[in-house]
């Protein structure tokens, strides 16, 4: 008479076993590696919404030659941020007639535009870039964004010329 466990059957128990626990194994690591690219593409989308929904815009750019200064009118849309986005700052991407590229930024109380809300810039060229004699021919504007305590800038609007 045998006492005892028969060790073949045993075995085979054990091995069934472990190949179950390595698959699930395997399967929680996928997850984990998968559902970390889903979070993260889906925050670049959400930050393309905000964006799209800010419908940035200039106005109006007039140069007063003998000031040496351009006065740069922008515009928000209609549209709300989706919650946990800020507008916090604006930048004016100037183009000067000479091929020269600058930029100013615009951050502060009363000069960023609520929804439907138009606010103006007097960017003076000696005092921002040190340029005199030189003739503003467009300008953008980009918006800035704050999500997550991170900054993210939006893509330019169009440019419009300046007079």
């Amino acid at each position: 008479m045998k006492r005892g466990f028969d060790k073949r059957g045993l075995s085979e128990v054990v091995t069934t076993l472990l190949f179950v626990l390595l698959a699930l194994g395997a399967v929680v690591l996928v997850w984990y590696l998968v559902s970390g690219l889903i979070k993260g593409g889906t925050s670049s989308v959400n930050l393309e919404k905000a964006c799209l929904d800010l419908e940035m815009e200039i106005v109006s750019c007039d140069f007063v030659n003998t000031a040496n200064t351009a006065n740069v009118v922008y515009k928000r849309g209609n549209n709300e941020l989706p919650e946990g986005f800020s507008l916090v700052k604006l930048k004016l991407l100037f183009e000067m007639s000479s091929g020269e590229t600058g930029s100013v930024e615009v951050s502060g109380v009363g000069t960023i535009p609520g929804a439907l809300e138009s606010k103006s810039k007097s960017v003076n060229f000696q005092t921002e870039f040190g340029l005199s004699g030189v003739v503003p021919a467009k300008v953008g504007v980009a918006a800035i964004l704050l999500s997550d305590g991170k900054e993210s800038a939006c893509g330019e609007s169009a440019r419009v010329s300046c007079s």
